[in-house]
């Protein structure tokens, strides 16, 4: 049933496992795995933690329901590292699900008592979904920072998010007047409106006709803008 492996046991086959596992009451599984995860961080030294971080997270997010009160921003903060994690490695799907985790972690007034661990996970929540192209997502995770941020400056992230969300769902009108928006609290003047639809959509078949009759030779001698 086990196989010895240098110092390790592994299940011969992961059926076997699935079978040992199924014996362990459902109302205890979580707890185990909570267990698990908590015996990894005791036992592991403080520079391999992040070699081992998805796998102390998944136990943990497992274990939720096991989780104390006092233990849930510990456990946000994981999912938030694991979430940073992922998307450094651009696998954005578990990226956001760790995330999501760490979000569900919190309560109305944490925003209050951990406020910078809120606006970190939401932001990239967003980042990470817009990424996935969830774009309803994304508006949500958004409207929640530009909702509860403190500051202009907290809302920079999400607002550069929202604006690419707006754009790849060809809603240009919506995108271009919000960082018209976002430009002028910057301080930045400008002496021009947004310009009709009409005209932008006149200008983007001009530009689509144009690349039909040019050939990849002479996209590749275009000069760089």
């Amino acid at each position: 049933l086990l196989q010895k492996e240098g110092r390790n046991y592994n299940f011969a086959h992961d059926q076997i496992q699935h079978a040992a596992y199924s014996l362990i009451p459902e109302n205890e599984q979580g707890r185990l795995h909570k267990h698990i995860g908590n015996l990894i961080l005791k036992h592991i030294p403080d520079n391999r933690v992040n070699d081992v971080l998805f796998i102390v997270v998944d136990q943990l997010n497992r274990g939720v329901s096991f989780i104390e009160e006092d233990e849930r921003m510990e456990l946000a903060m994981l999912n938030l590292k694991a979430g940073e994690k992922a998307m450094s490695l651009a696998t954005f799907l578990i990226s956001a699900s760790y995330l999501k985790a760490g979000i569900s972690m919190l309560c109305e007034n944490q925003w209050e008592k951990h406020y910078d661990l809120c606006l970190q996970l939401y932001s990239l929540y967003a980042e990470a979904e817009y990424c996935n192209g969830r774009f309803q997502d994304v508006g949500l995770a958004t409207g929640f920072v530009l909702n509860k941020a403190k500051s202009f400056e907290d809302k920079h992230r999400v607002f550069a998010t929202l604006i690419k969300s707006l754009a790849a769902q060809n809603k240009t009108q919506e995108a271009m007047h919000i960082g018209f928006t976002v430009v002028t609290k910057l301080g930045v003047e400008r002496n021009f409106s947004l310009p009709d639809k009409s005209v932008i959509m006149k200008d983007i078949m001009e530009i689509k006709m144009a690349l039909a009759k040019t050939t990849e030779a002479e996209l590749l001698n275009f000069p760089e803008m």
